[in-house]
């Protein structure tokens, strides 16, 4: 036990709650990441409690006070307490046993035992309590462990990823966010745990993925992924050589370290998964059967590997506005920096002056304000219906024509000299 930690401040309404529960005669401290992340000098998201007081005396205490309290994870001994408008989690100190699915514990017990509490939580640095009273309580050393970089299991590694297997992509966050080592014991852990993986759902798992893919450290933990095998189970890759994806990653490293959003990280590090790794042809992928993201981030992902798998052939007024309308010019930008980068690592001259001339086309159509769709033309269906010409396919075919007419003069794209163009158009189809 430890007092002198006084880097630890805990906010006002968190030591209300504190003294409030002291006041009824019970125990309680802040616990977990807020505890970690105030021992690294960084402002906590949240601040959990935890304490020796049951469920239904937590809602009676607070109730009796007028603060709202909500049931939300009672089950699980958690209640939320409302202090002047701001929820709080207050947790009776528990222990848990059989696991189901490796995820969840079907047995949920209260104790009276702080230490017996911390002992259920997964790695030293997320199992410290605190309050003024007693001081630090680190049983597990985990200040430690924080002072030495280092993120490592409470107790033995295989017991805690048998009992949450998503703990095993939480070590490798923490370790790639915090910029920490993994404990050789822990991710030997990983290694051996891998496959455990495959009973957490692909929502789950997605979370992680983007934590990791978030972070502007995200290639130590790409690299991690693969040292612990466990990337391959995730993708459920059967037939794989760990030297030679090593030596792959090595190669295409530098792209990992450039300011990418995650869509374009996720969109590359797929790229190798699926072309490199499986070898597989762009027709095949189910990005929707192993990650669960938004459709649009999908669809942003699908483009992005569509012309990685094909590279730009051409530049073109013609092709350059397509594609432009394809990305949207913000998406279309972003994926250029790992365009750009992929095309240098392979050295493929035609490709790099190719993408020269695709870059100048792209400038001058922003510049000239050049229409890159049929939204963006001074007429439209309405209007040559106005002139006399019948709605249907007809209507549609001559706005296109117009649209490549001014996408190679865009001098063109006023209504009067779209209209004259028009008819001219409408005369010869």
């Amino acid at each position: 036990m430890n007092k002198n930690t006084s880097n630890i401040i805990i906010p006002k309404k968190v030591q209300y709650i504190i003294e409030t529960l002291k006041r009824n005669g019970f125990k309680s401290y802040v616990v977990g990441g807020c505890v970690r992340d105030s021992l690294l000098h960084k402002v906590p998201k949240d601040w959990d409690i935890t304490t020796n007081a049951e469920p239904n005396t937590i809602i009676d205490i607070f109730n009796d006070l007028g603060h709202k309290t909500y049931e939300v994870g009672k089950a699980f001994g958690t209640i939320i307490v409302n202090i002047h408008k701001e929820d709080f989690e207050v947790t009776t100190f528990r222990c848990e046993k059989d696991y189901i699915n490796n995820r969840k514990p079907s047995i949920v017990y209260f104790t009276k035992d702080i230490k017996e509490d911390l002992k259920r939580r997964d790695f030293t640095i997320n199992a410290m309590a605190y309050n003024y009273e007693d001081g630090l309580i680190d049983i597990f050393h985990g200040k430690s462990d924080l002072n030495k970089a280092l993120i490592k299991t409470v107790g033995n590694s295989s017991d805690r990823f048998f009992e949450d297997a998503l703990r095993m992509l939480r070590a490798i966050r923490f370790s790639t966010c915090l910029n920490f080592t993994l404990d050789p014991l822990t991710k030997n852990g990983i290694y051996i745990n891998r496959s455990l993986i495959r009973n957490i759902s692909k929502e789950r798992i997605t979370t992680e993925l983007t934590k990791i893919f978030s972070d502007k450290n995200c290639y130590k933990g790409i690299l991690t992924l693969f040292e612990t095998e466990i990337i391959y189970d995730i993708f459920q890759i059967k037939n794989y050589t760990l030297e030679n994806d090593l030596k792959l990653l090595n190669r295409f490293s530098h792209i990992f370290y450039l300011d990418l959003s995650l869509e374009e990280k996720l969109s590359f590090f797929l790229f190798i998964i699926y072309k490199y790794i499986l070898k597989a042809s762009i027709e095949s992928i189910r990005l929707k059967e192993c990650l669960s993201y938004p459709n649009e981030v999908i669809k942003h992902i699908n483009t992005n590997l569509k012309y990685l798998y094909n590279p730009i052939n051409k530049a073109t007024r013609l092709y350059v506005c397509k594609i432009i309308n394809e990305f949207s010019l913000e998406n279309l930008n972003d994926f250029l920096q790992v365009y750009s980068a992929y095309i240098l690592i392979l050295e493929d001259k035609v490709y790099e002056e190719i993408l020269k001339d695709f870059l100048k086309e792209k400038e001058y159509i922003i510049q000239n304000r050049v229409p890159i769709s049929l939204k963006d033309l001074n007429i439209n269906g309405k209007g040559l219906i106005d002139l006399g010409i019948k709605e249907g396919i007809r209507i549609k075919k001559i706005l296109n024509i117009l649209l490549e007419k001014t996408i190679e003069n865009p001098k063109l794209n006023s209504k009067e000299k779209l209209i004259e163009e028009a008819i001219k158009v409408a005369n010869n189809i």
